[in-house]
């Protein structure tokens, strides 16, 4: 967790105890580092962030994908492989990419992108998917056999 994520944890477990006084009654508390991302960027003056549409999930047919499009270089390389002209620049140009990726699915988007230099993935929507995923099998963990967590990213060998 970042400290992004400690902040917004700690301003809900506030909130809660602060609902808790008013009403009497305790609740759960959740917190997204995503929507945490989107209320810094939102508090933000305009574009002093630098971020636009393309960094977060983008919608295509069947799904979302999310690419990796961080530089002018990439961006244009992004641009030719949805198949638009490199005149548009900045927000209008991100808002034609995200209009086009909406026409295909996201493995025909990922596997383009790819081809094009600018990296990309599909996101995957159903967690169960996960122990299975090509991306990131072999580093989750069984719980218990019904449940799946990200592996330790430590070992601990015997030292004798």
């Amino acid at each position: 967790m970042d400290a992004t994520g400690g902040l917004l944890a700690c301003e809900g477990v506030l909130a809660g105890l602060y609902l808790r006084e008013r009403t009497g009654r305790g609740s759960a508390v959740e917190t997204s580092l995503l929507a945490g991302a989107r209320a810094l960027r939102a508090a933000a003056p305009e574009n002093l962030l630098g971020w636009d549409v393309l960094d977060g999930p983008l919608e295509t047919v069947d799904g979302h994908l999310v690419v990796d499009a961080p530089d002018p270089a990439a961006r244009r390389r992004l641009q030719q492989a949805c198949g638009l002209d490199a005149g548009a620049t900045g927000a209008v140009a991100a808002e034609r990419i995200a209009d086009r990726l909406r026409e295909l699915p996201a493995a025909v988007w990922e596997e383009r992108l790819r081809d094009a230099g600018v990296p990309a993935a599909r996101v995957c929507a159903d967690p169960r998917e996960l122990p299975d995923d090509p991306r990131v099998k072999g580093r989750l963990e069984s719980v218990n056999g019904d449940c799946w967590a990200p592996g330790a990213p430590w070992r601990f060998t015997s030292n004798r």
